[in-house]
């Protein structure tokens, strides 16, 4: 049996043409509320009062119902959104209509410009041709037809009708010209980025596969060589030599796609909650003995109560990418490695709190220009045979794979500063009844 149709794309787009985001919806509500009663008190008309009250009900069923909808959306819920889409620009175009048939003049211009804003509105915000937006063209196309021919009874001669009449027609088609342009436009400035993005994903894809295959033939090298040297030489011990070269260069195989699998995302994790202060504070004692002597590594002062959410393992190994990157770029005069802990409000997609664990270095920094192209895969501003490219795109991939983001930026003065923006893990105050039950008894 085929699978049904899901409009949940065109669906969208009426949905994003009509209501926009939250901020437009409680403007769009206070305009509505406000216009309706100026109107009610010019008019002297009181039923556009709960005409406001109508739309504006209208307008957030419309806005915040689309979040209860439930995928697969068939073509019946397809009908339905679009006949309640019509509804709000009918609702619209009828008080248009409504001030045009009260053939007062000073009125004629309120519904003229409540046509010109829905014809304006329907330029901006459709991004396709669909008939949502075909049907917006046609229904302000008719409203200037039809104020046209208004006017044009109201001449008092022919020869102004027909001017009238002449302007009123080229005004609509001048309309629809600039409707057609302008999805023509956007469906070219879609082509084009889509053709950008799919061009920069194959450079990507080539950078990676390049640097893939520059470092794994190197290592395959290493390999291939000690175990024939092995095969070759006579003295034990310069077989065990080859034999261990051989062992040291498939771990760095295995360290290598360790990394590929932190950059992307596919990684292997274990997360939980982790005093930060804790975990700053074992990750210096591990890596202070690797660094040279005049490299220092200094924690700040941490809160005890914050806790992050992610794995122990793969967060030591980020912030050592980060220190052996800084190491480089301190020597050969080296400095220090200033390591803080701190809490942030959280991000878009997070429901408590973040923490953010910052190592700020005191080198040099680095160009502007390039800050961009650190986390890159492959990417190093270091000499040739210096670097993998990895280390900060493994940090890249690790942050983001634990819901978090990664900041890179000249520090204040002089040094390089990334901020790694993880969770915060919700850690429960612990129960002290029972323990000051216990200890009373005691």
């Amino acid at each position: 049996m085929p699978t049904p149709r899901d409009y949940y794309d065109e669906i969208l787009d009426m949905r994003c043409a009509q209501s926009g985001d939250m901020r437009e919806a409680i403007w769009r509500s206070i305009g509505a509320a406000f216009y309706s009663m100026l109107f009610s008190w010019a008019t002297q008309d009181w039923w556009i009062l709960p005409w406001g009250v109508a739309y504006i009900a209208m307008f957030w069923a419309f806005a915040r119902g689309y979040g209860l909808l439930r995928r697969p959306l068939g073509f019946g819920w397809y009908i339905a959104v679009y006949l309640s889409y019509m509804a709000l620009t009918l609702w619209l175009i009828g008080l248009a209509l409504y001030f045009l048939a009260t053939e007062k003049v000073h009125f004629f211009f309120i519904s003229g410009t409540i046509i010109c804003g829905i014809g304006l509105h329907n330029i901006v915000r459709h991004g396709k041709p669909n008939i949502a937006a075909i049907s917006d063209m046609v229904i302000v196309l008719a409203c200037m037809l039809l104020s046209a021919v208004i006017f044009a009874t109201m001449s008092p001669t022919r020869v102004e009708a027909i001017a009238i009449g002449c302007s009123g027609l080229t005004l609509t088609m001048y309309y629809a010209y600039a409707f057609s342009v302008t999805m023509h436009t956007r469906r070219q400035l879609e082509t084009s980025m889509q053709r950008e993005i799919q061009a920069q994903k194959m450079q990507s894809i080539g950078q990676l596969t390049a640097g893939i295959a520059h470092d794994f033939n190197n290592i395959l090298t290493v390999i291939q060589g000690n175990l024939e040297l092995h095969d070759a030489l006579d003295d034990p011990k310069e077989r065990q030599k080859a034999l261990k070269e051989a062992r040291e260069a498939s771990q760095k195989a295995a360290h290598l796609v360790a990394q590929l699998l932190a950059f992307s995302r596919k990684s292997p994790m274990t997360p939980k909650p982790l005093l930060v202060a804790d975990v700053v504070a074992e990750f210096i004692s591990m890596a202070q003995p690797v660094l040279p002597a005049n490299v220092k590594l200094q924690m700040a002062d941490i809160d005890d109560d914050l806790h992050v959410y992610a794995d122990g393992a793969l967060l030591q190994s980020a912030m050592l990418n980060i220190a052996l990157n800084a190491r480089d770029a301190m020597l050969p005069d080296g400095g220090t490695v200033l390591i803080e802990g701190t809490q942030v409000s959280p991000l878009t997609n997070m429901t408590h709190s973040a923490i953010t664990i910052t190592l700020t270095d005191s080198g040099p920094g680095v160009d502007p220009a390039i800050l961009p192209r650190l986390s890159e895969p492959f990417y190093t501003s270091k000499e040739v045979g210096e670097g993998s490219g990895l280390g900060l795109s493994m940090v890249l991939g690790f942050v983001e794979q634990s819901g978090g983001q990664l900041e890179i930026e000249n520090a204040p003065g002089a040094g390089l500063r990334l901020r790694m923006t993880l969770p915060e893990a919700i850690v429960p105050l612990e129960d002290t009844t029972d323990q000051d039950t216990q200890e009373a008894a005691e």
